[in-house]
């Protein structure tokens, strides 16, 4: 009787279907681990390792998390077979799957342009930056829709703080973005400030020590 009310809960889905949400969650957590060693080795290898072989090391990181991010959002968007007849055509699972697998693609050219850059051979600075423009808006729009399929999925898991935690992530994530901008614009602009200040107290020091020697007779 409860299943017929309410089928659309996770206790009723099949264990084949649940493994298949807990691999693809899995892999996002993989891939994200990825992209920040990605990072980490763009910026921070040229202490042991420089040039091409620095960018190459970096591109297979990105490239593993690219692929790991791709799979494990096809994963976890896989759709409940009790519900596929039932579903939406615009439902918040296949909303997350396209604008996911959307933004792998661009990450994916992306990708390919650094590669081919590495080897030396040009592309169009434009090009690239379109493609960034548009990663950048893709990222936006896939993350509050991956939002939303996750409140969902903690919804249909009966777990209130598991969906409260997704709820504040919606607005956690952005400002926590922005503080990080907002704080390290601010860090940099007391560093300049700092500069300025240093430079002005050496340089009245030196004008007033030359303005007490011109004043000594015995100078």
């Amino acid at each position: 009787m409860a299943m017929s009310l309410r089928p659309h809960l996770l206790r009723w889905a099949s264990s084949e279907y649940l493994g298949t949400l807990r691999r693809g969650a899995t892999l996002l957590e993989v891939g994200a681990v990825f992209r920040v060693a990605s990072v980490f080795l763009v910026w921070f290898s040229g202490f042991w390792v420089g040039g091409q072989a620095k960018a190459m090391l970096g591109m297979m990181c990105s490239l593993g998390g690219s692929v790991a991010f791709a799979v494990g959002w096809w994963w976890l968007t896989t759709p409940d077979l009790r519900r596929a007849e039932r579903e939406a055509r615009f439902s918040l699972r296949r909303r997350a799957r396209v604008m996911a697998l959307t933004l792998a693609m661009v990450g994916g050219m992306l990708l390919a342009i650094d590669a081919v850059r590495a080897q030396g051979m040009g592309t169009p600075g434009v090009v690239r930056m379109v493609l960034m423009v548009l990663w950048v808006g893709v990222l936006v729009v896939q993350f509050f829709g991956a939002v939303d399929y996750f409140v969902d999925l903690a919804r249909r898991a009966e777990d209130p703080g598991w969906e409260r935690w997704m709820s504040a992530c919606r607005w956690l994530v952005p400002l926590g973005l922005l503080a990080v901008v907002v704080g390290s614009v601010a860090v940099y602009l007391m560093m300049l400030d700092s500069v300025r200040r240093g430079i002005v107290r050496v340089h009245e020091r030196q004008r007033l020590e030359r303005t007490r020697h011109l004043g000594d007779p015995n100078q």
